[in-house]
């Protein structure tokens, strides 16, 4: 199963946080943004609360969690993210019900989700599964190397592989655009 873990990574920069509601980019916004440079394109988070702890070098994110960077859609109920001197995020932990959507074909869950900077690593544990087009793994942790397209799966491995026929294959983007005319 190769390429079945592509997850867009959580790399905040810049970082533009919210502790107000603030509205999606608009259809066009998206698509100029799913377009940009990864390191260029800016990230939304909103939440209902936002703490600074400036000593500490942490942001804390708690209740309603929403990040949108590029196609990676990510929610959860609490988030933590470090940076350094140069306000550039090191590490960013999200904790329980996350879901991590990236395009319309893969989707992660987890209660904790860890991007490291550093290895550019997203770490899923506490029941970790990824979907990938009808395919399933799930294991005790899956590691994603960002920067490699590939993962780990470690502890008790399963997968339920999901193999489309070519018909099914060819008629996807045909209803993903129809989808997307109706909605």
């Amino acid at each position: 199963m190769k390429k079945i873990l592509t997850i867009c990574g959580l790399v905040a920069l810049p970082l533009v946080a919210s502790s107000q509601e603030t509205q999606a980019p608009t259809q066009t916004e998206q698509e100029s943004v799913l377009q940009a440079d990864f390191n260029k394109a800016p990230t939304y988070i909103t939440s209902n609360k936002l703490t600074l702890l400036s000593g500490q070098r942490l942001l804390q994110y708690t209740g309603k969690v929403h990040v949108i960077h590029q196609q990676m859609d990510l929610t959860c109920d609490r988030m933590e993210a470090t940076y350094n001197e140069k306000n550039e995020i090191q590490q960013i932990v999200a904790f329980d019900n996350v879901f991590i959507k990236n395009g319309p074909n893969v989707q992660a869950r987890s209660e904790k989700a860890v991007y490291t900077q550093a290895d550019e690593t997203v770490t899923l544990t506490e029941n970790p599964e990824l979907v990938r087009e009808g395919s399933v793994l799930s294991a005790d942790l899956i590691r994603i190397f960002l920067e490699e397209e590939r993962s780990v799966a470690e502890g008790e491995v399963r997968v339920k592989l999901i193999q489309k026929t070519e018909e099914e294959k060819n008629n996807a983007p045909k209803k993903q655009k129809a989808l997307k005319a109706q909605g």
